[in-house]
């Protein structure tokens, strides 16, 4: 095994991560991440223009159980627990949603002070997430598994041996 490793295509990125959408164990590579992230905001942006707000949120909500565990898988492979990626997705999507009819003013309009707070918040930890996620993982085994990505690279370099004898 040379180390080296192969970049996937979007399309097997994406199968990749709706074939393991509810497994939250292993690791990912950062291929595999970025890919369906761009396709999770591409999809919700094309869903904002030309569909209805009920479809926009049950399109986001089916889509958030693949994103969060490949964010998980992402996070293990730069050996770190995945629970930051649950703890940042409750403090900032699940909990205001129950949360901030608390912060409402007397027109039923959360108020600005809130609202910033919340926004600032999304930004600067959102922001620390991503470029966790689109850090470099770590080499070889970790507690949470073997390198991903890497058989696709032993296969590619067997295929290489074969073609050059």
């Amino acid at each position: 095994m040379s180390g080296k490793t192969t970049v996937m295509k979007p399309g097997a990125a994406i199968a990749a991560c709706f074939g393991k959408f509810a497994r939250c164990y292993g690791r990912s590579c950062r291929a595999e991440f970025i890919w369906f992230l761009l396709f999770f905001l591409v999809l919700g942006a094309l869903a904002v223009w030309f569909t209805s707000p009920m479809i926009v949120g049950m399109l986001w909500a089916l889509l958030m159980i693949p994103l969060s565990s490949v964010g998980i898988r992402r996070l293990h492979d730069l050996n770190l627990p995945g629970g930051i990626w649950t703890v940042w997705l409750t403090i900032t999507v699940i909990l205001p949603m129950f949360g901030l009819s608390n912060y409402m003013n007397n027109e039923g309009h959360l108020s600005d002070y809130m609202l910033y707070l919340h926004y600032a918040w999304l930004f600067v930890t959102g922001t620390l997430l991503l470029f966790l996620c689109f850090a470099g993982g770590q080499e070889g085994p970790n507690k949470y598994g073997p390198a991903p990505c890497v058989k696709a690279a032993v296969a590619a370099d067997e295929e290489e041996t074969v073609k050059e004898d």
